[in-house]
């Protein structure tokens, strides 16, 4: 028996009502990414969605009177909130075991996710397990990435090998032990330098070895030794089919 069931006090029966709600308002927990049917990761990127598992147990009273800790169940299809904007957006793929936070809408999404815009509730609840949505990541203890810098942004590999990173002093750094890729043209205004070559207003000046596959158009000249490939002379010319000498 509950001794506050033999209390004369309306104030102690308002609070236990209130408390007996509490349960069945959802907020937010955090949560993790689970696998598909495939066994591959839930993600699915034409929808924005993901199956996530909430890593935060629920109490359960058992007919006995004894509260354990009960899992609660993978919550699927969950839209996934990425940073944008403005036709921009931030995205990343998102592997099982990711973790992340749920956060539940106050009133059901359903209409709304299905076609956007201003729509009415397709049902009538509150704060339920059904309207989650997923932000990636939030970290516990076990899974923080090693090295989070404190004096610049990063986007970055989880174990900090690889970024693209906004430092102070206008600098922007590129770390990329296997490469860097550009598919398309890049426009230069300023200085380029790297090792072995360097661009500026007077020219485009490498030491090293050039690799190129396609053509290369405009005034381009080419100096090797001290001498030009546009404006040189040959010595040890001579008629018939012999080569010349190399350029003087």
């Amino acid at each position: 028996m509950d001794t506050r069931e033999r209390m004369n006090s309306l104030l102690v029966a308002v609070q236990t009502a209130l408390k007996g709600l509490q349960p069945n308002i959802w907020t937010a927990m955090p949560a993790m990414v689970v696998a598909g049917s495939g066994g591959s990761s839930s993600f699915n990127p034409a929808k924005m969605t993901v199956s996530a598992q909430p890593t935060v147990q629920a109490r359960v009273k058992t007919p006995t009177g004894e509260w354990i800790p009960a899992t609660l169940p993978v919550h699927p299809d969950c839209p996934v909130i990425f940073p944008g904007g403005g036709g921009f957006y931030l995205t990343f793929p998102l592997a099982v075991g990711d973790e992340g936070l749920l956060v539940y809408a106050s009133r059901c999404i359903d209409a709304w996710w299905q076609s956007g815009g201003i729509q009415p509730q397709a049902e009538v609840r509150m704060h339920d397990l059904s309207d989650g949505f997923f932000l990636p990541v939030c970290f516990s203890n076990p899974n923080v990435p090693p090295d989070i810098s404190t004096n610049s942004v990063q986007l970055r590999s989880k174990d900090g090998s690889t970024y693209v990173e906004i430092g102070s002093g206008q600098i922007v750094n590129i770390v990329a032990p296997g490469g860097a890729k550009l598919i398309g043209n890049l426009e230069v205004t300023g200085t380029v330098k790297a090792d072995g070559l360097e661009t500026g207003a007077a020219g485009l000046n490498v030491t090293g070895n050039i690799h190129a596959t396609g053509t290369v158009t405009g005034d381009v000249d080419i100096v090797a030794d001290g001498k030009s490939f546009n404006v040189h002379i040959h010595g040890g010319v001579q008629s018939g089919s012999g080569d010349t000498g190399p350029p003087l």
